[in-house]
């Protein structure tokens, strides 16, 4: 019997990112690509999210970058602004990731 995919998901360890991988991407992040991080009601508290400029990369290169980090692409969340936000003038993606278990 096949397992169901929602059952697979649930049993993946997400959550893992350490603290120090946390603080690098956080830094990289900001001062490397402009990004800015954000908290609001509708974001789950064991969650951060994060504004993407879409000049820094493109959604791949998002997915990749990220995952340099610790990350496992059934933890990152990337949401694009626009249909195309290579070639809008605000465009950019809403990324959704862990917090950093506490070591």
């Amino acid at each position: 019997m096949r397992k169901s995919r929602k059952s697979s998901i649930k049993s993946l360890p997400l959550g893992v990112m350490r603290q120090e991988e946390y603080s690098r991407l956080v830094i990289d992040c900001k001062k490397e690509h402009s990004c800015l991080l954000f908290r609001d009601e509708s974001i789950p508290l064991n969650l951060t999210a994060m504004f993407v400029p879409s000049r820094a990369f493109t959604f791949q290169q998002l997915k990749v970058y990220l995952t340099g980090f610790g990350l496992t692409d059934e933890e990152i969340a990337v949401v694009p602004l626009h249909k195309r936000p290579k070639i809008a003038p605000l465009g950019g993606y809403v990324v959704t990731i862990p917090l950093p278990q506490a070591e």
